[in-house]
C-alpha cells in the first residue's frame, strides 16, 4: 500500500470517534491515548541519511507533546527490515491541530522522500489501560505481538488481557495494551513488552504461568490457554528497536 509522502506527513483528522465517559470528557477532555503510526522502508544503503532526514525534521516539528515522533526499526519478526515513525501519544482531536500543510509537508517532500523505498501501512492505535501496565522512561527495545481476532470475541481476548496485566502490575513488569483503530485486516489487538536490551533474553526467566496461577487459581493458566484458540484468529511477532537521534 504505496503513500505519497505528502499525505503521510498531513496526519488528516480521522473519522473514528473513541466511546468515553461523557461527564469526564467534558470535565476532563478525552481519557485516552493514541499514537499514530507510519511504517517506510528507507532505500538500500541510504538508511544513515534516512534516518538523519526523520530526526531533523522531528527537531523542527514534533519535538513537543502531543505531536512528539519517534523511529523504530523491525529487527525481526513481521515487517523485518521496516522503519515505524510514530506519532503521539495523543487524541484524536489533537489531529486537528497536527503538522500538515506548508513548511511541513515540504520538508517531508524535499527532505525525507529521496531516501524512502516504498511507504507501507499507516495506522492508529489506542492504549487500553485496564490492560496494561506502563513505566516511565524511554524504551530500546521492544517486543511486539499483533493480535488477530475471531469475530466477535474482542471481549473475550481483553478479558484475558486485564488478567494479564494484573499479574504484570503484581510482578512490577511493563506491558502494554493496543486496541486497532484504523488498522488492515487480522491487526486487532497489539501487545507491546517493552525490554532493556537484547541480554534480557538470556538473563529474564519470568514464567508468567505460575504468578498466573496463585491469583486466578491453579491450571487457570492451562485453561486460559485452551480458550485463546477459540477467540485468537492469528498473531505475529516482531522485535522492534528505538532508533536513536544521530550524534551531532
Amino acid at each position: 500500500m504505496k503513500k505519497v509522502i505528502a499525505l503521510l506527513c498531513l496526519f488528516m483528522s480521522p473519522l473514528f470517534m473513541v466511546a468515553q465517559e461523557e461527564a469526564k470528557e467534558e470535565a476532563e477532555g478525552p481519557a485516552y491515548q493514541m499514537a499514530e503510526l507510519t511504517y517506510i522502508k528507507a532505500k538500500v544503503g541510504m538508511e544513515k541519511e534516512f534516518v538523519q532526514a526523520i530526526w531533523a525534521h522531528n527537531a523542527k516539528y514534533h519535538s513537543e507533546a502531543p505531536y512528539r515522533s519517534q523511529l523504530w526499526n523491525i529487527r525481526f519478526g513481521d515487517d523485518a527490515g521496516w522503519y515505524v515513525w510514530t506519532m503521539g501519544t495523543m487524541t484524536f482531536s489533537d489531529l486537528d491541530n497536527a503538522p500538515g500543510q506548508g513548511e511541513h509537508a515540504e520538508d517531508c517532500r524535499k527532505n525525507i522522500a529521496k531516501y524512502v523505498a516504498e511507504y507501507g501501512k499507516n495506522e492508529t492505535w489506542v492504549l487500553s489501560e485496564s490492560a496494561s501496565n506502563p513505566k516511565p522512561g524511554a524504551t530500546k527495545i521492544q517486543v511486539v505481538w499483533t493480535v488477530d481476532t475471531k469475530d466477535g470475541e474482542g471481549d473475550e481476548f481483553m478479558d484475558f488481557m486485564k488478567q494479564v496485566a494484573e499479574v504484570h502490575k503484581e510482578g512490577d513488569r511493563e506491558i502494554l495494551t493496543w486496541n486497532g483503530g484504523f488498522t488492515e485486516d487480522g491487526r486487532d489487538y497489539a501487545m507491546v513488552f517493552p525490554m532493556e536490551s537484547f541480554t534480557s533474553f538470556d538473563t529474564d526467566k519470568w514464567d508468567i504461568e505460575e504468578p498466573f496461577n496463585e491469583k486466578f487459581g491453579e491450571d487457570a493458566w492451562e485453561d486460559a490457554m485452551d480458550d485463546w484458540e477459540d477467540y485468537v484468529e492469528d498473531m505475529t511477532q516482531a522485535l522492534w528497536m528505538n532508533v536513536a537521534p544521530p550524534e551531532k
